[in-house]
């Protein structure tokens, strides 16, 4: 295997193990059922709060938002009553969290250089993915109150989780096309475990980036010229003797 496409391999065998590795606690906490119930609430509120301003008959308990059909009057002063449309409650998962986090884990795991840079993207990626997930449930709700509730399922994962997952590789695309010079090629974990695999780099060299070898400029010759003066006042020499 050549030398460059051995470090193509370390470099893609890196990241996907860093990845996989860091998707161990995203599984441990599904397992677990942990849930952030001061951030659900924060999300009810700006649906609940958005779909008030825009005269829907809603009301919520807690992160459980309850619509409710229009009434046949044009008054809207009375408190919202029956029929009850349907009850939608905000759980962990309508967070996006589990979208953030593996945003989080394909930053980390990228091969770029400078934590502090990635710290600093992830923090703004996660952001932006978060107004694009309250977007997602406004119009995933809107479309279902509209079509009829029988399309929220079909609106929510045929449109909205495939189109939130092209929203994450977008930015993360983004962020590697603008970070493609600062491409780190430092120890891999494949070199750090070396020992167990030494048939890989049997005849690998460590080289850096784009290294070029460059070639020894040759000796240059002395001159001839002393060494024969030399030859021949040793010559005349030998002949007075």
């Amino acid at each position: 295997m050549k030398i460059k496409n051995m470090r193509k391999f370390e470099m893609l065998a890196d990241f996907l193990i860093k990845f996989n590795l860091l998707a161990i606690p995203m599984y441990v906490a599904l397992f677990v059922g942990i849930n952030f119930y001061p951030l659900q609430m924060f999300l009810t509120d700006v649906v609940y709060g958005t779909f008030k301003s825009e005269g829907y008959w809603i009301s919520r308990s807690g992160i459980t938002l309850m619509l409710f059909a229009p009434p046949a009057s044009s008054d809207l002063s009375n408190p919202p009553g029956p029929p009850l449309v349907e009850t939608i409650v905000m759980g962990f998962d309508c967070t996006a969290w589990k979208t953030m986090y593996a945003f989080a884990a394909l930053v980390i795991a990228t091969p770029v250089a400078g934590m502090r840079k990635k710290l600093k993207f992830i923090l703004l990626g996660s952001v932006g993915l978060f107004l694009i997930n309250i977007v997602r449930l406004v119009t995933t709700i809107k479309t279902a109150y509209t079509m009829g509730f029988q399309y929220l399922d079909i609106t929510h994962t045929f449109l909205w989780r495939e189109g939130l997952i092209v929203a994450l590789l977008a930015i993360w695309f983004f962020w590697l096309r603008n970070q493609k010079n600062n491409i780190s090629q430092g120890q891999t974990i494949l070199r750090r475990v070396y020992p167990l695999f030494p048939v890989f780099y049997s005849k690998a060299k460590r080289l850096k980036p784009k290294q070029r070898l460059r070639r020894r400029p040759k000796a240059k010759r002395k001159p001839e010229r002393a060494s024969k003066r030399k030859a021949g006042q040793q010559r005349k020499k030998r002949r007075k003797r």
